[in-house]
């Protein structure tokens, strides 16, 4: 009797082994690679994009994505699209997505069917006169650039004030305002270093220099000038600074 419940056992593993043998083998997962998944996740971005173009197209409401890094020029640039052309804006800035592209492809290919095939051509030719006419955006500049600006600041501060220790170097930072009209507006200490804390000396001299600051050509926005409140101005009671901006300007 216990022989035979042996014998059960033995064939019982017999069978599940036959059994299992029998079954197909199952193949092992394949694991997509990083570029693989990149590829994947752009193409469903670029489909996503086309979708949205094709929709905006059928509802007669197209958009673009402005992509660029942010200034005067890419700001004109982008007003005279609008301008131009009935656009709204769908997205865009310095990082370029694949949405973004694809939409635009489309979107483009839609332009040129509407107004014919020089519609980029035709912006940066508008872009161009409005900057040869002095009428592009732009930031306010202290005629003769920066380096005019550091040969002014650096003539104007007495050698009395100036460290001669590169290790103590007071330094005070102001912020102004460039006017409308070009004139300079100090609004203020905004910092003073530990060589420079509790020694008025040093805000008082950057007080004088911008108090007599030559006016600015005005910034520019939309084709009318423009205050700009942003300017940070850092004043460095450095010998080395005069002797290197303290020169003659041709």
């Amino acid at each position: 009797m216990r022989l035979n419940k042996i014998n059960l056992k033995v064939l019982a593993v017999l069978f599940v082994l036959l059994v299992c043998s029998q079954l197909p083998a199952q193949q092992p997962k394949t694991k997509e690679s990083p570029s693989q998944s990149i590829q994947i996740t752009q193409q469903i971005l670029c489909k996503k994009g086309e979708l949205d173009a094709q929709k905006d197209i059928r509802e007669q409401d197209l958009g673009y994505y402005f992509y660029g890094r942010p200034s005067p020029r890419f700001n004109t640039w982008m007003r005279i699209m609008r301008e131009t052309y009935p656009l709204k804006i769908k997205g865009g800035g310095d990082i370029i997505s694949e949405e973004g592209v694809c939409y635009n492809q489309i979107i483009h290919q839609k332009l040129k069917e509407k107004y014919g095939p020089d519609v980029i051509t035709i912006i940066t030719s508008k872009l161009d006169s409005l900057y040869a006419a002095g009428l592009g955006d732009r930031h306010p500049e202290y005629k003769g650039g920066e380096k005019a600006l550091l040969n002014y600041i650096y003539c104007n501060i007495p050698d009395s004030l100036l460290s001669h220790n590169p290790k103590e170097i007071p330094q005070v930072v102001y912020k102004i305002t460039i006017t409308k009209e070009g004139e300079v507006e100090n609004n203020g200490m905004i910092h003073s270093n530990a060589h420079s804390k509790g020694r008025p000396k040093y805000g008082h001299q950057a007080d004088i220099i911008l108090a007599d600051l030559p006016k600015w050509i005005p910034g520019i926005e939309n084709k009318q000038n423009v205050g700009f409140k942003v300017y940070y101005l850092p004043f460095k009671f450095d010998l080395r600074m005069k002797h290197k901006h303290c020169l003659l300007i041709d």
